[in-house]
């Protein structure tokens, strides 16, 4: 479920990308994988508080400190376009102080190919 969600993502078509995500969260280990794929279909159908319960479920699993600086740094986009800036603002400067790059973020790439406009962030 979750390889063909995925690839639903890539194909831009989100909402089956969501569908197939919650049915392998479900059963699912990688719990923490599944939350943020999920997220990032969210954001991009504009499902912002959803994404964010998904991302804030995902950041209670342990994580290394990559994933936490992606995790916050969708949050923050998810905050941002729900109008929370101070949410926003705090998941960003933590993001920060984590040890990643920005090109390296696989949520960013996520985001972008999926049409977001990345440079509104």
């Amino acid at each position: 479920m979750y390889q063909r969600g995925y690839a639903y993502c890539r194909q831009k078509k989100f909402e089956l990308c969501e569908i197939d995500i919650t049915e392998a969260i479900s059963y699912g280990e990688d719990k923490a994988q599944l939350f943020g794929a999920r997220a990032v279909a969210r954001v991009a159908l504009k499902k912002y508080p959803e994404a964010i319960q998904d991302i804030s479920a995902a950041l209670c699993h342990s994580i290394d400190e990559k994933w936490k600086a992606e995790l916050l740094y969708l949050r923050a986009v998810a905050y941002q376009k729900n109008e929370n800036l101070d949410l926003a603002r705090q998941d960003w400067e933590t993001a920060l102080k984590c040890n990643f790059t920005k090109e390296s973020l696989r949520i960013h790439k996520q985001l972008e190919e999926s049409g977001f406009d990345c440079a509104l962030i």
